[in-house]
């Protein structure tokens, strides 16, 4: 979410109104449902780095009956997720796989910590809303099989426009050129410009509701909470016009 380090006590309380802190699930849920990334598999496993609330983790596992290990480096953010996962179950699955289930741990995932060795070999890896993609892809690939996939969001510049390219954001031909470096394919790419637009507004109305009642309980860290909000209003006046949300499906190859 950007927030800077000595707002992150205060950083629950702040993004409580939002219904998701990043990626939008609908849209990640179709993508992966048009693609057939689980085509076949009774039971995929699945990555989510840097879970957040576990909105994505818990979609997953209920649409397609996936086991799901959620990384976050926020305890009160994993106290939520295991919250929307026992709610799920004791509700009862809408979706296709009564078999799907989450688990969230707390760490860092730079860090790739022995005690997620068993999450190797996986079906997907997600890393939505924590890092630009030439750093998520090595990152997100690890934890995935051959043949498998990781999904990654990034913000692209708009092709043809000069002014998008000076904001440093890469266009498309350059994540394809990383991935090709990899020894990966770019399954499919997918631009969520036209949903940001339409929910952004209602989001920074929400984040700062939040962020003023964070300052309320806790002062000494309003001067964080308020560059944060100022960071997430200066994203949305460029998101569209010059730089799109893209999701970015790809599949792993050989090692290079």
């Amino acid at each position: 979410m950007g927030a800077p380090a000595g707002a992150v006590p205060a950083l629950a309380g702040a993004l409580a109104g939002l219904e998701t802190l990043g990626c939008h699930p609908p849209s990640v849920l179709r993508m992966l449902a048009e693609t057939a990334v689980f085509g076949g598999l009774e039971a995929p496993r699945v990555i989510d780095l840097g879970c957040g609330r576990g909105e994505m983790s818990v979609g997953v596992a209920e649409a397609f009956g996936a086991h799901v290990l959620g990384v976050d480096l926020h305890p009160a953010f994993l106290e939520h997720a295991r919250g929307l996962e026992r709610t799920r179950r004791l509700v009862g699955f809408k979706g296709r796989g009564a078999g799907g289930e989450c688990r969230f741990r707390l760490g860092d995932v730079m860090l790739a910590p022995r005690s997620y060795s068993v999450w190797r070999g996986l079906d997907l890896a997600m890393m939505l809303n924590v890092l630009p993609f030439d750093l998520a892809a090595p990152v997100a690939r690890r934890y995935v099989r051959t043949g498998g996939y990781y999904l990654i969001d990034d913000a692209l510049a708009r092709q043809g426009s000069a002014k998008a390219l000076e904001t440093g954001a890469p266009v498309l031909a350059e994540v394809r050129a990383v991935i090709r470096s990899l020894g990966d394919e770019l399954v499919s790419s997918r631009s969520l410009a036209a949903v940001a637009r339409a929910t952004m507004p209602q989001r920074l109305k929400q984040l700062a509701t939040g962020v003023a009642a964070a300052g309320e309980r806790l002062p000494h860290h309003r001067r964080q909470l308020a560059a944060m909000l100022r960071a997430h209003a200066d994203a949305a006046r460029v998101m569209g016009p010059l730089l799109h949300p893209t999701l970015l499906l790809v599949r792993r190859g050989l090692e290079c």
